[in-house]
């Protein structure tokens, strides 16, 4: 429940909860996030989601649009990066440790 409630700040709502199992997370534009329970040490598991979005362009506005929800809710958001093999990419830790990484190709979209 409270990784459905920090993703809600983000504008996803829960599709399916199955409590202490699995959460579905659905946003208006049908994105699904699906998370399992299944305690992790975050510096010692590697997890994460990544979300690709089409564009940098796409990317800089969820980042913008999500930076103070993620702040407020009490997770951290690192700023954009362009990278060497041609995306902009930030990345999200939530309260529970999920670690989520956005990016959109820089340039023509072939990234």
């Amino acid at each position: 429940r409270a990784t459905a409630a920090f993703y809600e700040r983000l504008g996803f709502s829960v599709g399916a909860l199955y409590p202490g199992e699995y959460l579905i997370l659905e946003d208006e534009d049908g994105v699904e996030l699906h998370f399992y329970c299944d305690p992790v040490e975050p510096s010692a598991n590697a997890h994460g989601c990544y979300l690709r979005v089409a564009t940098a362009d796409e990317a800089d506005r969820l980042h913008d649009r999500w930076r103070t929800p993620v702040e407020d809710g009490g997770g951290v958001v690192r700023p954009p990066q362009d990278t060497d093999y041609g995306l902009r990419e930030f990345a999200i830790l939530d309260p529970d440790g999920n670690l989520l990484r956005v990016g959109g190709a820089i340039g023509d979209g072939s990234g």
